[in-house]
C-alpha cells in the first residue's frame, strides 16, 4: 500500500535539516508510536525476520516534494509560509505498518522534522491512498528515494560495505537477489516466479554522470554513530516476474 501526505507549512517560515532522511524516519517511528508503543518498538529495534535470518523493517518513503522549491541555508532547507509539501510513504504490510502510521497520524496531524540544530513543522492537509499500479512486463519506473544495494568487499583485513553504483556489473542480480528475499520475508515463501532483470536508463546516468546519480544519505548526523549510506536515483525498467516488481 501506498499513501500519499500532502502537508503545509503553518504561517511561519520553516526550517528544516537538509539531510533530512533519517530525522524523518525517526519522526514515522514516532507517529507509529502514537498508535501503538509496542509495534514502533518492534520495527525500530528488530523488525521482520526473513528465511535467511535478516531483519527487515518493510516500509520506505519518498523524497519531500516541495513547491515551490525551498530556499538553501546552511546546512538546512528554509521553507517559506504556506509552501505544499507531498511525502509518499509505502509497506506491504497493510494490516500493521499502514495500519498503525494512519491511526498514529490522525492523532497529532503535525509532522515535525528535527535534528540536533533545527526542526520544521508541517501541518497534514491531505492523506490519500495511491492505486496500485497494473504490474507488467516489461515495467519503467521512477525512484522517488535512493536505491542502496550493497556487496562485501574485505580492505586491510575488515570486511566492509561497497554500495553499487548504477552502471557496476551485477547490479540486475543484486536488485532481484534482494527482491526474492524481500518477498521471502512479507510471504514466508518464494516467489512463484523468481525471473527478474533491472537495467537503468543508461543515457540518463551517462548524461547526469554516474557520480552526480549517487546521493549520500547520513544516519544519526551529529552523534559518534553517524554512518553514511550511498544510493542512486535514476530512472529504470524491468522485465519479468510482477510479483518481485510489486
Amino acid at each position: 500500500m501506498r499513501i500519499k501526505l500532502t502537508m503545509r507549512t503553518n504561517g511561519a517560515t520553516q526550517r528544516i535539516p537538509i539531510n533530512y532522511n533519517y530525522p524523518l524516519a525517526a519522526k514515522i517511528y514516532r507517529i507509529l508510536s502514537d498508535s501503538s508503543p509496542e509495534y514502533s518498538r518492534f520495527l525500530h529495534d528488530k523488525g521482520y525476520i526473513g528465511a535467511d535470518g535478516k531483519l527487515r523493517k518493510l516500509f520506505t518513503f519518498s523524497r519531500l516534494n516541495i513547491r515551490p522549491k525551498p530556499e538553501l541555508g546552511q546546512e538546512m532547507l528554509v521553507i517559506k509560509p504556506d509552501r505544499r509539501v507531498e511525502l509518499i510513504i509505502s509497506s506491504p504490510m497493510d494490516d500493521d505498518f499502514m495500519q498503525h502510521f494512519i491511526l498514529g497520524l490522525f492523532q497529532k496531524q503535525r509532522f515535525e522534522i528535527v535534528n540536533h540544530k533545527t526542526k520544521g513543522v508541517l501541518l497534514v492537509e491531505q492523506v490519500e491512498a495511491l492505486a496500485p499500479p497494473d504490474f507488467a512486463s516489461p515495467m519503467s519506473f521512477r525512484a522517488l528515494s535512493p536505491i542502496v544495494l550493497t556487496a562485501s568487499v574485505v580492505r586491510s583485513g575488515r570486511r566492509l560495505p561497497h554500495y553499487i553504483r548504477p552502471l557496476e556489473d551485477g547490479l540486475s542480480e543484486a536488485v532481484r537477489n534482494s527482491l526474492i528475499k524481500k518477498c521471502e520475508t512479507i510471504t514466508g515463501q518464494p516467489p512463484r516466479n523468481d525471473r527478474l532483470e533491472f537495467r537503468v536508463d543508461e543515457d540518463y546516468v551517462r548524461r547526469r554522470g554516474q557520480e552526480r546519480t549517487m546521493t549520500l544519505v547520513r544516519l544519526r548526523e551529529g552523534s559518534p554513530e553517524r554512518t553514511d549510506v550511498k544510493g542512486f536515483l535514476a530512472p529504470f525498467t524491468m522485465t519479468g516476474s510482477a510479483e518481485l516488481m510489486r
